[in-house]
């Protein structure tokens, strides 16, 4: 299976830093609360334009929503494609018969397309639970 996994990187977000010293007891439920309700959709989302498509005449992961699951843990969250689409993870690791080809890796790009903006919309999500 395919999966993307998202974590904080506190060194990239001062500004959300600023605001947990200001109720340093909610901080972890505060992130676990957007990793496990909002992220998993955005790193869904973001890591879809990625996956490659074939010109096979088959079903392609791409047009449905192949991630599908998620894996909720302390301070992130995994994202798992759908079992009818776990073959992603051959081309995405370059395993199987795709061992002769450069990894895709389209979870690791996606996610980085999509970090700046999931900081920013953190920063917003704990300003607007804490009224700032």
């Amino acid at each position: 299976m395919a999966k993307a996994e998202y974590t904080v990187d506190y060194a990239a977000i001062g500004a959300i830093a600023a605001r947990f010293g200001a109720v340093p007891r909610e901080v972890e439920n505060i992130i676990n609360s957007y990793m496990h309700g909002y992220a998993p959709e955005k790193i869904g989302a973001a890591t879809m334009p990625f996956v490659p498509k074939s010109n096979r005449n088959k079903k392609h992961a791409r047009d449905y929503q192949a991630f599908g699951r998620q894996e909720n843990f302390n301070l992130g969250v995994r994202v798992i494609t759908s079992k009818e689409f776990n073959y992603l993870v051959f081309p995405d690791r370059a395993l199987g018969t795709s061992v002769l080809n450069e990894p895709q890796d389209f979870t690791g790009r996606g996610l980085e397309s999509v970090r700046g903006d999931m900081i920013a919309e953190m920063n917003q999500y704990i300003a607007n639970l804490l009224d700032w």
